[in-house]
């Protein structure tokens, strides 16, 4: 009976798959794939993913004495891709919360970490140790390496076949990693400026200042952003100190990777980077996210698309910013079952998933940019 359910859950995967090969608007029930337990794209059997299970590890890759990056490693089964979690500004993912859980389910490998940058990874560090980022001004690309190096290390443990997957603020680093075939961005920051409107206002204010004191002015600016910047990451570093159990005497170091974060983000904007073309990009945008961010995130699409057959969009209803926490197993049916296979044709511009309807809608990709431009033109702020 168990091979049986296995059996027709993946040939509803085959038959999404020719769905969207070959009909235009196709309108396509994924009942089954919302029943995990009939699913597991690698055949495995309860015993064998209870296993699989218990060989999750716990690591921390040495990028330099300075530098830090708390891992955990839920092994793939054989064959099958492992998707590489990057982590959000204020979370990163655990292997044990119920988007992450229904990843592995499903016959999927994860790796979630921090940036070294974030408390997680901060604590590992030394005591007497100043960490990077207190040493130096860290960028996007930065954070890219870290990425990459963590790619390459497990790559060399014999583990192929990752897709880095972004979330929110991650997305402004994404852009900057090559080689991959596959990158999906959930929920991604385009723009700095759209994710956080109040902030971004702020800047302009203090930087339109500084003609009435162009020798001290940009200081001064710098300073007042820092300290607001500091008032932010402060409390967040206190609540995850709570959270985790963590010690507090690097706390200050906490702060200031955060803050290092923050820097490195601001001005960030899709438009001006060169995202490379090699790489198959799947945005997953949740429909009731933040308008100015939304707004964005579907123009920086629509842009990529009109040269960029490798690009692709699905929207998914019912669901605000935190998309994994909102429709976690809408997330994890996304990732493992429909997006993670990368094996859409060119024609393909995305879709609508609905996860209360249990029904994905595949659009074609000039269909699917006229739903978007009509979607703009109809929530015009």
């Amino acid at each position: 009976m168990k091979t049986s359910l296995r059996l027709a859950g993946l040939a509803l995967i085959a038959a999404l798959i020719l769905a969207v090969s070959n009909i235009s608007h196709a309108n396509v029930q994924c009942t089954d794939l919302f029943e995990p337990e009939k699913i597991n794209r690698a055949g495995e059997t309860a015993e064998e993913l209870s296993q699989r299970f218990t060989l999750t590890e716990n690591l921390v890759l040495k990028l330099a004495e300075d530098r830090m990056i708390s891992v955990n490693h839920l092994p793939a089964p054989k064959g099958q891709p492992t998707f590489l979690l990057l982590p959000g500004v204020n979370r990163s993912f655990s292997l044990d919360e119920p988007a992450v859980a229904l990843l592995g389910k499903l016959g999927n490998g994860v790796i979630t970490f921090d940036f070294s940058t974030q408390p997680l990874s901060v604590v590992n560090l030394d005591k007497k140790t100043t960490p990077h980022f207190e040493k130096k001004k860290v960028t996007l690309k930065d954070l890219a390496s870290e990425v990459e190096n963590l790619v390459a290390s497990f790559k060399a443990r014999g583990v192929d076949n990752i897709v880095p997957v972004s979330l929110s603020f991650s997305g402004a680093v994404t852009p900057y990693l090559k080689g991959f075939p596959l990158i999906i961005e959930t929920v991604p920051m385009t723009s700095n400026a759209a994710t956080n409107p109040e902030l971004a206002g702020n800047i302009q204010k203090l930087k339109s200042l500084e003609i009435f004191n162009p020798f001290f002015g940009p200081v001064i600016n710098r300073n007042l952003l820092d300290f607001g910047y500091r008032q932010q990451w402060s409390k967040q570093v206190d609540r995850i100190i709570g959270l985790y159990k963590l010690p507090e005497d690097k706390k200050e170091s906490m702060i200031e990777g955060y803050l290092s974060m923050s820097k490195a983000a601001e001005g960030f904007d899709w438009k001006n980077v060169e995202v490379p073309k090699d790489t198959r990009r799947a945005f997953l945008v949740a429909e009731g996210e933040a308008p100015e961010l939304l707004r964005n995130q579907l123009e920086t699409f629509l842009r990529l698309s009109k040269s960029n057959k490798n690009v692709f969009l699905f929207m998914v209803k019912n669901s605000g910013h935190i998309l994994p926490s909102d429709q976690p197993l809408a997330y994890a049916v996304l990732l493992g079952n429909i997006l993670g296979r990368g094996e859409f044709t060119d024609e393909l511009g995305g879709g609508f998933f609905d996860p209360n309807a249990k029904q994905m809608t595949f659009l074609t990709r000039p269909e699917m940019e006229v739903a978007i431009e009509k979607f703009l033109k109809e929530n015009k702020e």
